[in-house]
């Protein structure tokens, strides 16, 4: 296997030669600030390193420190050995954990929250992993009969594979753990592996492995067999046949990518997958053991706080320290997340105890693992002005929301607390770092709350040594400062929310907390909905999102410097390059400020001054409305400029959040669009509409669930799942003993509509309900977390069996790779102005810091590989594009999912690349299975792209000789352009140039003439006459072969 890893080019990268224990040689490109931990990594992932997972790094005799940099290895000649050392506990379980790794094709269970964690088809789709079957028949399985998939073949035929068996069990042994006189002579445990001729009991020590005399009666821990470096090795060596079967699986392992089986932080979870025969596998057991010893050698060890602190603190002047701060700063954040999952699950399993036992359980607080959980209803007072339950519901999202616009400003001297928001069976809890000394008994009697408010502004803090930063972060956020009265009539100044809460630690930090109404609210949504009493909005806390307030800025910066310009030239006279330079030269004297109180339209006492508190409500109201113009802005560019519409209501969210408009404006949205006549645009009403119907369903579903033990909840969900997909008059069997039992199709839908009119104004006709089945159901699997049974559920009823997992969802505010992500942006623009090789060397360094940071499994290193696989593409550097693309693709099928968009979009770019390769077949395979998963997804083919992909399709076949299935997949294609536009646009013509293309090469003129017809008709009328002409004589061209088709056929029958 080819080693991929490339550390950050900041100066000229060097080829360094590891020797390792077994003498094989590893080569790696690195550069001097590269760290001597990252090399060991590097080998410890290498098939060559063959299991030495226990060693060190040796230059010249002297062991080097892990944290050493290769530049300040005196005298360095770039050659390093690899040194076996002795094995400690941990080291030994980290050895066999990654046999284990391998022989369960890293697949293993012990750390993982649901099913096919991470799962990646790419090699299936290939064929690379196809074990025991007809390749040739899976590869030319491109029919269009076949492009129809259903739920019970979602998971690629083949990616489970055929287990390649090494060893029969491999446990830990009942002689464990090791009497402390064996302790002495180096023993760390004891393992029994029974291979396919016998069981031999294995003795773990410090200086390696070997066989001892040990039987299921007896204990003798003389060794029968020499000491190896590695289990793998001792095992071969004892074991022909586990040798044989071994040899074949590394083989098989190492014909993969990869990418395939590196661990990610940010794991997806496929919602439908097919269940496995569970067989009997004490090495489960021991999988689950060694996690278990895992987490108690770090539990309580972490002070998860100050490790978020330190990180975000680390020096950073030059490059290579910002890159280590952001991989420090991702490191540590990840690690919190995965202890917050952890003790979420624990708190709605009731595995761990309450430190407020007599509050209701809503008010409950908890403390597991230094990490502070509650259900954000703790502090009912706060919340009950804004809508209770609800509004408390709402908070910690927009919390997370805040969190991240903080956090990503990464200012000096403000502080947020590592969060982590995760829903999950029906519960939502909120994990948070702990404020050093919050905890503790304040002798003094000082409250650590030194800016903002506590009790809803009955008293008002105010330090003067928070204001600076307080104002720093107000200018950078856009937010004004205004003044507030506390409850004894005395004003202050605030320039964040009343809620927002600034607090000194002891260790001396100022923490921001409680950013849940960080920004304004939207007014004038919460104006119209007061006017209809008879169905009241169910919670105040109706936010602007924070890229609306950027947005609105940008909008009003834009506006004052035309108008400043303006100004500047008005009654001046001279020509229009002296008028637009004086215009120009204006602008050093230009000054702007917009800022937004936060506290407007609240139930914040804004003090007497009401001129301000006109303007500022005014101002807000303005920025509130502002939202309406990002409406008509995306109605226009979906009809008139032809942007891309969502094909699923995650790219649906993704593209509104983009454009500052909240989901609460998904009815608004739903009604302008249905007055558009416009037939291109019935999918995404459709798909506006499905989203309101899942969100609803998500609200009912996790009310129904959150109070149910688990045996209960997927005979509550199956049986939802029937009355919302069931048809009219069906009859619905449930066991009375299933929680929702008496859920009826018709009590639902009644449900389903009164949250869509009360959550988003918006009625839903009977019509609606008339939905997309797979579309829907894989929405509201993701929403909710559920993991169903692959089954062709048109056919059945869903049965408790069929919820195989629900998993929990996390929210939280990722960190940034900012000075990669400066690097990328900076190289999309020198390409941009034609400076490409430049542009291309700072998409490499961006690419490197990406890996750095984050590693290779990760949604932004992901779009990098992508966005530089097209540009080599577009260099002609076909062999790299497709090895950066398949990168891309793997990584963002592990971090997205399996058929997400972004993964589809990249198996159709990657299919282009090995088609354009020459590499046809297998162009054809991926294509064909991003077509399979997109109709899916479109659930048919109403989807305007969807001819697009069609063509694209029938142009492959056509190079490949294939024009009877060219023909197919063209002519649905001009179908579905025909239904969805005039044969007088431009995707008509397009769709109708392919089809008249692949009549052509099956020598059917006739019809590649009317085809033609309508090619020249579009490109006449739009004016272009050079394009016109090439139409027509195209047409003329095609007229001539079918006169001369028509004569020869005559001739043909005249002789008969």
């Amino acid at each position: 296997m080819v080693q991929e890893e490339t550390p950050i080019q900041e100066t000229e990268p060097q080829k360094l030669t590891i020797i390792l224990p077994n003498k094989e040689e590893l080569f790696v490109s690195v550069i001097e600030k590269t760290i001597v931990h990252e090399i060991r990594q590097i080998v410890y992932d290498s098939p060559k390193a063959q299991f030495y997972t226990c060693f060190y790094l040796e230059y010249k005799g002297t062991r080097l420190n892990e944290e050493l940099e290769l530049g300040q290895i005196e005298g360095f000649d770039y050659t390093l050995n690899a040194v076996p050392d002795l094995y400690n506990e941990h080291e030994a379980r980290v050895h066999i954990g990654r046999l284990r790794e391998i022989l369960t094709y890293f697949k293993s269970t012990a750390v993982t929250y649901g099913l096919d964690m991470a799962s990646t088809y790419c090699s299936t789709v290939s064929g690379k992993q196809l074990s025991g079957l007809d390749k040739e028949k899976y590869e030319n399985n491109l029919d269009f009969e076949n492009v129809q998939l259903s739920m019970e073949k979602y998971v690629p035929e083949g990616y489970y594979g055929n287990e390649i068996q090494c060893l029969k069990q491999i446990s830990l042994s009942r002689w464990n753990p090791p009497p402390f006189n064996r302790k002495m002579q180096g023993d760390l445990l004891y393992l029994t592996i029974e291979l396919f001729e016998k069981t031999i009991d294995v003795t773990c020590a410090q200086s390696g492995f070997y066989v001892n005399g040990s039987t299921c009666t007896a204990f003798d821990c003389k060794p029968i067999s020499k000491v190896f470096d590695t289990l793998p090795s001792l095992l071969c060596d004892v074991s022909k046949k586990f040798a044989t079967s071994f040899k074949e699986l590394q083989e098989f392992v190492v014909a993969r990518h990869p990418y395939e089986y590196l661990l990610t932080p940010s794991p997806s979870y496929p919602w439908i997958v097919k269940s496995q025969e569970h067989k009997p596998d004490l090495g489960r057991v021991l999988d689950a053991n060694f996690s278990a010893s895992d987490v108690l050698d770090t539990l309580c060890a972490r002070d998860w706080n100050e490790d978020l602190q330190n990180a975000r603190e680390l020096p950073r002047e030059s490059a290579q320290e910002r890159v280590q701060r952001d991989q420090n700063v991702f490191r540590s954040h990840s690690d919190f997340i995965e202890a917050a999952l952890k003790g979420a699950m624990a708190v709605v399993n009731k595995a761990i105890m309450p430190i407020t036992q007599l509050e209701s359980d809503l008010s409950q607080m908890y403390l597991h693992n230094n990490i502070f959980l509650s259900e954000g209803y703790d502090n009912k007072d706060q919340f009950d002005h804004y809508g209770g339950l609800d509004a408390a519901h709402v908070a910690m999202s927009k919390d997370i929301d805040g969190i991240k616009s903080v956090a990503h400003r990464d200012m000096e001297g403000i502080h947020t607390l590592g969060t982590a928001l995760i829903d999950y069976k029906g519960r939502r809890i909120l994990a948070q770092t702990i404020v050093p000394g919050i905890l503790k008994k304040n002798e003094t009697q000082e409250s650590p709350v030194k800016y903002g408010s506590v009790d809803s502004g009955k008293e008002i803090q105010v330090s003067e040594h928070v204001l600076p930063e307080a104002e720093k972060l107000a200018k950078a956020l856009h937010l004004a400062p205004h003044t507030l009265v506390d409850g004894e009539g005395k004003e202050h100044t605030l320039c964040t929310s009343l809620e927002t809460k600034w607090v000194q630690g002891t260790d001396s930090r100022l923490y921001i907390m409680d950013l849940y109404r960080l920004f304004p609210v939207d007014a004038t949504f919460l104006e119209t909905v007061q006017k209809e009493p008879e169905n009241p909005y169910p919670h105040q806390m109706a936010l602007l999102r924070p890229e609306l307030v950027e947005l609105f800025y940008e909008h009003k910066i834009r506006l004052a410097v035309k108008e400043h310009q303006e100004k500047a030239i008005k009654q001046k006279e001279g020509t229009k390059e002296e008028l637009e330079k004086i215009a120009q030269e204006s602008l050093s004297t230009f000054q702007f400020n917009m800022a937004l109180n936060p506290d407007a339209f609240t139930k914040a006492n804004l003090g007497n001054d009401k001129e301000q508190i006109e303007k500022d409500e005014k101002l807000v109201k303005e920025a509130s409305g502002f939202i309406s113009v990002m409406i008509s802005q995306l109605i226009l560019e979906l009809v008139q400029y032809g942007v891309s519409i969502p094909v699923d209501t995650v790219s649906l969210t993704t593209m509104l959040h983009r454009k500052g408009i909240n989901m609460r404006y998904l009815g608004k949205i739903t009604g302008l669009f249905e007055q558009i006549q416009d037939k291109s645009v019935g999918y995404f009403t459709a798909l506006l509409k499905e989203e309101m119907i899942a969100r609803a369903c998500k609200r009912i579903l996790r009310k129904t669930i959150a109070d149910l033990p688990i045996c209960a909840v997927g005979g509550a969900i199956s049986h939802f799942f029937n009355c919302l997909f069931a048809s009219e008059g069906a009859n619905i069997v449930c066991d009375p003993k299933v929680a929702n039992s008496s859920l009826t199709r018709e009590s639902l839908h009644e449900d389903i509509k009164s949250l869509v009119a009360q959550r988003f104004r918006f009625k839903l006709a009977d019509e609606a309900f008339q939905f997309r089945k797979n579309a829907l159901l894989r929405s509201i699997c993701l929403k909710v977390g559920i993991q169903l049974e692959a089954k062709d559920y048109a056919k059945t009823l869903f049965v408790p069996e069929d919820i195989l997992n629900i998993y929990p969802i996390v929210k939280h505010a990722p960190p940034r790779a900012a000075f990669a992500q400066e690097a990328h942006e900076h190289g999309r623009m020198n390409i941009a102005q034609d400076q490409k090789d430049f542009g291309m060397e700072l998409l490499k360094e961006s690419l490197s810091m990406y890996e750095q940071v984050f590693g290779p499994i990760h949604p932004e290193t992901s779009r990098a590989y992508d966005y530089l696989a097209l540009q080599s593409f577009n260099r002609n550097e076909s062999e790299q594009a497709i090895y950066l693309q398949r990168r891309a693709l793997i990584a963002s099928e592990r971090t997205t999912g399996i058929d997400s968009r972004v993964t589809l979009e990249q198996y159709m770019n990657l299919a282009y690349f090995e088609f354009a390769n020459d590499n046809h077949k297998l162009g054809l395979a991926y294509m064909h299975h991003a077509l399979k998963l997109w109709l899916f997804l479109c659930d048919g083919f109403d989807h305007p792209e969807t001819a697009s992909v069609l063509s694209n399709i029938g142009a492959m076949l056509q190079k490949t000789g294939n024009s009877k299935l060219s023909i197919d997949y063209c002519e649905k294609a001009a179908e579905l352009t025909k239904q969805l536009y005039t044969l007088n646009s431009s995707n008509a013509a397009a769709a109708y140039e392919s089809l008249a293309e692949a009549y052509i090469l099956n020598e059917d003129y006739r019809k590649a003439l009317d085809a033609q017809k309508v090619v020249y008709s579009y490109y006449k009328s739009t004016g272009d006459k050079q394009v016109a002409q090439k139409a027509g004589d195209r047409m003329k061209t095609i007229t001539a072969k079918a006169v001369e088709q028509a004569k020869k056929e005559l001739a043909l029958k005249n002789k008969k």
